[in-house]
């Protein structure tokens, strides 16, 4: 039995411990030499990727080429606090020929409603906007996130389908909760530390039962 229940936690720990062969990246940190410069993104936006940015006095500007019909859906998030930065986003598609651009859409601004909601996996509550979807053909394609002072900071999801493993899911927590200014003792309360934690007290216990049972 001892054995057994050793064996039990091993193979909890093999879980969260070891990644999966498909690794979904780090959160992106938007980062360009120049103001105004587009930072290119992944073309496939059938899976979900993270972009972490920080406004000090420049939009920021995005580009994606895309080869074929897709979707993208688009998300906001921002640090909790009382009065939230009116980030806005503005999607526009390059004209052929470089004839200019025209726009695709927008949202945000000083009417976006951002709903506050705890993560439990980020263990902390953030602001968040409503996800928007647009149907993009293929071309050349760039947006952009701002705010009327360009100051704050911002999460960006993109695309929807998540294949990410447990080892992903924790770097991604560690890197937004760092990027946000939370204390690191958050760790103690998101799930992706709770889940495990519980599973290998639980198991434990069966343990310490067992053995009490026995010299009974």
């Amino acid at each position: 039995m001892q054995s057994y229940i050793f064996s039990l936690i091993a193979v909890v720990v093999g879980i969260i411990l070891i990644p999966t062969l498909t690794l979904a990246a780090t959160p992106i940190i938007h980062s360009v030499n120049l103001p105004y410069e587009s930072f290119s993104i992944n073309p496939n936006l059938d899976d979900r990727t993270v972009y972490l940015g920080l406004l000090s006095g420049d939009p920021h500007l995005y580009e994606i080429t895309v080869g074929s019909n897709q979707v993208l859906t688009v998300l906001l998030k921002q640090p909790w606090q009382e009065f939230p930065v009116p980030l806005s986003f503005i999607l526009v598609r390059e004209k052929e020929g470089n004839l200019g651009v025209s726009e695709i859409g927008r949202f945000g601004g000083l009417d976006t409603e951002w709903k506050s909601g705890w993560q439990s996996a980020l263990g902390a509550s953030v602001l968040v906007s409503e996800p928007i979807q647009y149907t993009l053909a293929p071309g050349v394609y760039r947006f952009e996130v701002s705010a009327p002072n360009n100051e704050g900071r911002y999460l960006l999801v993109l695309g929807e389908g998540d294949t990410s493993g447990y080892v992903d899911k924790w770097r991604e927590m560690t890197a937004v909760q760092d990027f946000f200014g939370l204390s690191s003792l958050r760790v103690l309360v998101s799930t992706l530390f709770l889940y495990p934690f519980g599973i290998i007290v639980l198991l434990s216990l069966i343990y310490l039962t067992w053995r009490w049972q026995r010299r009974k």
